[in-house]
């Protein structure tokens, strides 16, 4: 439970951060203020690592088997012993999604 808190945190940090950032930087663009456009920099930096945090967060749920994540549930089973099918469900669910989005191919 603590990894979802943890990683929608980081989520929704970056989040703010982001806009944060969007924001400050074109305003201190059309101020012409260097100091507010280094900030705005940091800032984007700032939503870089909290991106990171939670992709590390969701891969340590995966490999935690912490069936109280939606994400986890749908895309893991206790079945799989080693890492290696847990890390890989965090690209399998973008891969079906993309096949899920594709046009059916024409008969013939």
């Amino acid at each position: 439970m603590i990894l979802a808190y943890l990683g929608a945190g980081a989520l929704l940090a970056g989040l703010v951060l982001a806009a944060f950032s969007a924001l400050l930087s074109f305003w201190a663009g059309r101020t012409e203020n260097g100091v507010m456009i280094q900030v705005g920099r940091r800032a984007f930096y700032a939503t870089a690592v909290m991106i990171f945090i939670a992709s590390v967060t969701l891969e340590t749920a995966l490999l935690a088997h912490d069936f109280s994540l939606a994400y986890v549930t749908e895309h893991s089973a206790l079945s799989t012993c080693s890492s290696s099918p847990s890390l890989a469900a965090l690209r399998s669910s973008r891969a079906r999604r993309s096949d899920r989005d594709s046009p059916p191919t024409p008969p013939g």
